[in-house]
């Protein structure tokens, strides 16, 4: 499970919107949760305009007139809502998941004022009475923990003291954070920085998921970071090689197709020759697919890598007047990016559904979802006969099976029943 925390400093702008909504498709969490919306009322519309609506479920504590305001998104095939609590200060919703018992997420936003700080803490101890035993609790706190969350340090104030012992008291795990010391700067020359926003669960919530991670994202927008815990962050490699239809349809590929197949040059027995010309061509074919169909995605690639490394320089002791306008610059052309391929997309779904009509319905996302959900290994049985559930031990032994199919050989000469290599001798026309 992905769940993202994003203080984003407001949403009505479409332009922030539209920042917000390629962030979400980029990282594709199961639950997002915003803090300072600033927006009284989150309806369907506005909700797929941060995101998507489809499939989707969500839930909002209002903001008070321009200020605050919680949004809380989640995948509604994966999680299922049994209960929702909304106080002065969170949003808490209860879920049910496959394979474990109902588990609680809570979106906090935490008050500036140091005299509604008392009620903010007395508001999560009962929520904490409530969730009791799986809970994960993130949002912006508006406080620092320790002396070290703050660049420069600080002096021990009581706000601190307070959020140390509601963490302690409820024995709630404060996981580190990746990729980064703090959450929040203001962004200036000589920039002061924090570390307000984070994620803590309980000791039962670190059980079920032992894997978990909490890392900061890049900032597109707004002065905090996007911070994101994954409870299963095993990624099992890249994707394989996959014939795309798209390519088809450019005016360019049958005659570029032509020109690799009859442009390779081998030598050796014609099984081995047709081996080696297919692995030309793929290379061929993701070098032109990149050149082709890739350049908006590389062009936001390289932006998102400036951003990081503004933001890690910052991190280290701030940014000077020559920096801070290149930052501002880049996001600028990131927001323009985003539009463009919006645009993109958006004529490319008209044409699509003018050629194809009803065949672009939502059968055919169904069954491309249901194939990929029959694809995923979820547990593999060894010759030992022991059910592996971990993603690192499956992995291990499917290469050890591998491994010893091609270390044991037959003795025979490997090739494909029925097959008349001299076919491949004929140059393609």
């Amino acid at each position: 499970m992905k769940i993202i925390s994003w203080n984003v400093r407001g949403l009505g702008s479409r332009n922030k919107r539209r920042m917000v909504k390629d962030f979400l498709k980029t990282e594709n969490p199961d639950v997002v949760m915003i803090q300072e919306t600033k927006k009284e009322i989150c309806d369907r519309r506005f909700v797929g305009s941060v995101w998507t609506a489809r499939n989707k479920d969500w839930v909002a504590l209002p903001a008070s007139g321009a200020s605050g305001g919680i949004l809380i998104i989640w995948d509604s095939k994966n999680l299922r809502r049994e209960e929702v609590v909304i106080g002065a200060f969170s949003v808490s919703v209860k879920f049910s998941l496959d394979g474990c018992g109902p588990l609680w997420i809570s979106a906090v936003y935490g008050p500036n004022s140091p005299s509604l700080r008392k009620d903010f803490w007395v508001e999560l101890f009962d929520i904490y009475g409530l969730t009791y035993p799986l809970w994960c609790v993130g949002g912006d706190f508006n406080v620092i923990r320790r002396s070290s969350e703050k660049m420069g340090g600080s002096s021990l104030t009581p706000s601190m003291r307070d959020f140390d012992s509601f963490i302690r008291e409820c024995e709630l795990l404060d996981p580190p954070l990746r990729n980064a010391s703090f959450t929040w700067s203001n962004m200036q020359e000589s920039p002061v920085c924090k570390r307000l926003d984070r994620f803590l669960y309980s000791n039962e919530w670190g059980l079920l998921f032992p894997q978990g991670l909490q890392e900061a994202l890049i900032r597109r927008t707004s002065d905090h970071w996007p911070i994101v815990m994954d409870t299963n962050p095993f990624m099992w490699g890249p994707t394989p090689f996959r014939f795309e239809n798209m390519w088809l349809n450019h005016t360019k590929f049958k005659e570029n197709f032509r020109d690799w197949w009859s442009g390779f040059q081998g030598n050796g027995w014609e099984g081995h020759k047709f081996m080696r010309r297919l692995q030309y061509v793929k290379a061929k074919l993701k070098e032109w697919n990149k050149f082709s169909f890739g350049e908006l995605k590389e062009k936001k690639k390289s932006i998102l890598n400036d951003l990081a490394n503004f933001d890690a320089i910052e991190q280290e002791g701030g940014l000077n007047p020559d920096l801070l306008s290149q930052r501002a610059s880049r996001k600028g052309e990131l927001e323009e990016l985003i539009l463009r391929e919006e645009i993109h997309w958006r004529q490319k779904a008209k044409v699509k559904w003018v050629k194809e009509g009803d065949c672009n319905s939502k059968f055919y996302h169904k069954v491309a979802n249901g194939r990929r959900n029959r694809k995923y290994i979820k547990e593999l049985e060894n010759e030992r006969g022991l059910v592996l559930k971990n993603a690192e031990s499956i992995t291990e032994e499917i290469l050890h099976i591998f491994e010893k199919l091609y270390t044991n050989p037959t003795g025979e000469s490997w090739g494909v029943e029925g097959l008349d290599w001299s076919l491949f001798r004929k140059r393609v026309r």
